[in-house]
């Protein structure tokens, strides 16, 4: 859920930064009160980009057309928020793959040898991942995924940071994506970026 006051920073269309500050969102009207000390005066019908701040990373935009500009404040209208921000693009997404895994080292317990193992990937993005498997493995630990569908992965390596136990016969472990042939990145990020622009938005297309 969207907080009802946000840290923002105010761009233009083509991504110039004009101003770090405060924003809120109406959903029913489709507007975004942008707030700071300060304001850049804009020009109404000025389409510009009002981009939600986590930290220093921006996690969602909203884009729309200048309505109202103060010194301390700034209203878009017409608002979407079709656009993705670079972070949305990479999120995590929820899949179901089996999945063949090979270990990477010997931070084993009780595995000998260099053979396949089947996996199954729960959540997948460009940076994390997460499987289940009948193998103890411990943190440090680098495996190798691979698989045909829904589309080719031939050689992925990541390396665990925190295990879960699901039963007595499978494991779910957390990993970071350590690297990958440039061809299996390229497909394994656009199939999270596509999957992400299907998600339904915070305000419903115009």
């Amino acid at each position: 859920m969207l907080p009802a006051r946000f840290k923002a920073i105010l761009k233009t269309w083509d991504d110039q930064p004009l101003e770090e500050g405060y924003a809120s969102v109406n959903i029913e009207k489709r507007t975004v009160d942008f707030q700071n000390e300060f304001v850049p005066l804009l020009s109404m019908g000025t389409t510009v980009k009002i981009l939600q701040l986590q930290g220093e990373k921006e996690i969602h935009c909203f884009i729309g057309q200048v309505y109202l500009s103060s010194r301390r404040l700034l209203r878009i209208v017409s608002v979407s928020d079709d656009l993705l921000t670079e972070e949305e693009k990479r999120l995590p997404i929820e899949v179901n793959i089996e999945s063949r895994l090979r270990l990477e080292g010997n931070k084993t317990i009780g595995i000998k040898g260099s053979g396949a193992y089947t996996a199954r990937i729960y959540s997948l993005s460009p940076d994390l991942i997460k499987f289940t498997c009948p193998l103890q493995l411990r943190a440090g630990s680098r495996v190798k995924l691979e698989f045909e569908r829904p589309f080719l992965l031939s050689g992925l390596v990541a390396e665990i940071y925190q295990s879960i136990l699901f039963g007595e016969s499978s494991s779910g472990y957390l990993c970071h994506v350590k690297s990958a042939p440039e061809a299996d990145f390229s497909r394994l990020t656009d199939f999270v970026e596509q999957h992400n622009r299907n998600l339904p938005r915070l305000l419903p297309r115009i």
